[in-house]
């Protein structure tokens, strides 16, 4: 007798493997997903902090904590050194108004006072 095809726990077998690297695949791409969402917020908070270092530049009198498209600012300056012509800015973006974490951006430059 020649046997043609597969039998029914080949088949079964066959039906697993593949559905267990479907399962892998799937979870890498939600997991890849997730970290490309969590790569763009950073770097919108990033673009934020530049964006308000760039404001203080052009008039570092108006300056205050506030909500920036969703992300709490906070925007400090401090004398650099002993020079009274340089300041130091730091301005910090945070998801929200809570403590300091780890997926805080701060940015840090030194202006030149006008």
């Amino acid at each position: 007798m020649i046997k043609k095809g597969f039998t029914y726990v080949e088949a079964m077998i066959g039906v697993a493997i593949f559905m267990l690297m479907a399962v892998f695949i799937i979870r890498m791409a939600i997991v890849a997903q997730n970290n490309a969402k969590k790569n763009n917020e950073i770097l919108k908070m990033a673009y934020i902090a530049q964006s308000q270092v760039e404001r203080y530049k052009t008039n570092p009198v108006e300056f205050e904590n506030k909500d920036v498209e969703g992300f709490y600012v906070t925007i400090t300056s401090e004398p650099f050194g002993d020079s009274d012509v340089v300041e130091q800015v730091t301005v910090t973006v945070r998801k929200t108004f809570a403590m300091p974490s780890d997926e805080d951006v701060i940015v840090q430059c030194h202006v030149l006072k006008k």
